[in-house]
């Protein structure tokens, strides 16, 4: 810390640092002024050199100008003289103007007359061309419409004669189809014949009726029934019946839904459809062969078989469409036949109490519903 006293302070480097910076300072401002006087000086000895020979040059001028004015005087004579004649020369001239504007103005009046024509044969001819490139184009233009709308026609009749020919084939095809599937259907209608055996009245249980006709008789079984979109023409669900063992592996799928079979060249020839629409009925055909392979060749389909009589096996078909209750029933012997399918087992396998209620003989030849 400073303590009091002035001798102290003068000697403190804030002091000091202050002092030199002042220093340089001025040194600073000595040395630029110093610069500039420098340059002020060489600046005077320049002018001073301009000077000098600004009056040699001055002198050297009035003796020019002595001798240009004597000059001027000879020319101011000169001058005169010329002076005269172009005066002369000027009225000459204008009258020669004159002549020549009057002939000017008769050679404007000519070229004019002369452009206006010029100008009116040239938008005539132009007219005329472009009246003669207007027809042309219309010309033009009406001939590739009449090609256009002769093609047109052309193609329309074409293509209404292909779409007849194509609707002809279709329907024939689909009235084939539909001809064929109705036929299998008819097959596949035919109701399981036979007859119940005679059972003791003393072992039926409740609710039964002794020699019902089995066509009288409906079998609901909910445990094996088939996809809600899969009906019979009855409404009832079609049922997916299990293939042999229900343990066995299951074997790989038939179609493929991502990569389907693609169709033979026999069938679309036997289809008799014109090679030019094989690709516009391509779907519909692939639909109908798709149907009429799997209803011409069904699988073999290993149902619930039941040894009841020793010789032959007989294939029980749950929820067959084919089971249609009479009308001539009341409501207490509906409820008595009706069966729900609680007591089966749900993997197709039949108890006792099944067997002896539901013996059905089944002619092993017709096809199974699948």
């Amino acid at each position: 810390m400073l303590r009091g006293g002035a001798g102290r302070i003068i000697f403190t480097p804030y002091f000091l640092s202050a002092n030199i910076l002042i220093i340089l300072f001025l040194t600073i401002k000595y040395w630029s002024a110093s610069n500039y006087e420098f340059q002020l000086l060489n600046k005077v000895h320049i002018l001073e050199i301009e000077l000098k020979s600004c009056k040699t040059t001055l002198v050297n001028s009035e003796a020019e100008f002595k001798h240009k004015l004597e000059n001027l005087q000879t020319c101011q004579t000169d001058f005169q003289a010329l002076q005269n004649q172009f005066d002369k020369l000027t009225e000459d001239f204008k009258l020669k103007s004159l002549d020549y504007d009057r002939l000017r103005k008769k050679d404007d009046n000519n070229k004019s007359s002369l452009d206006e024509l010029s100008r009116k044969c040239v938008e005539d001819l132009e007219e005329c061309r472009v009246f003669e490139d207007k027809c042309n184009q219309s010309l033009k233009s009406n001939e590739e419409t009449l090609h256009e709308a002769k093609s047109a026609l052309e193609d329309c009749s074409s293509f209404a004669k292909t779409v007849s020919k194509e609707n002809q084939t279709e329907t024939e095809m689909f009235k084939q189809t539909i001809n064929e599937l109705n036929a299998e259907l008819l097959q596949y209608k035919g109701h399981a014949k036979g007859s119940i055996n005679n059972m003791d009245k003393q072992h039926m249980p409740d609710g039964e009726l002794p020699d019902i006709d089995p066509e009288a008789v409906i079998v609901k079984s909910k445990p094996v029934n088939g996809m809600t979109f899969h009906r019979d023409e009855n409404g009832l669900p079609l049922p997916i019946l299990p293939h042999g063992d229900p343990n066995a592996p299951r074997p790989g799928p038939r179609f493929s839904v991502v990569n389907p079979p693609p169709i033979p060249k026999d069938d679309i020839n036997n289809a008799s459809i014109p090679k030019d629409n094989v690709n516009i009925t391509n779907s519909s055909t692939e639909r109908a062969l798709q149907k009429l392979d799997q209803l011409k060749e069904p699988p073999k389909q290993e149902g619930i078989v039941a040894n009841l009589n020793g010789k032959n096996n007989t294939e029980i078909d749950n929820g067959s469409s084919n089971n249609i209750k009479p009308k001539n029933l009341d409501a207490r012997e509906a409820e008595s036949i009706d069966y729900d399918g609680e007591d089966q087992d749900p993997n197709g396998a039949i108890d006792d109490h099944e067997k002896e209620s539901a013996k059905i003989e089944v002619n092993p030849k017709d096809p199974v519903i699948k």
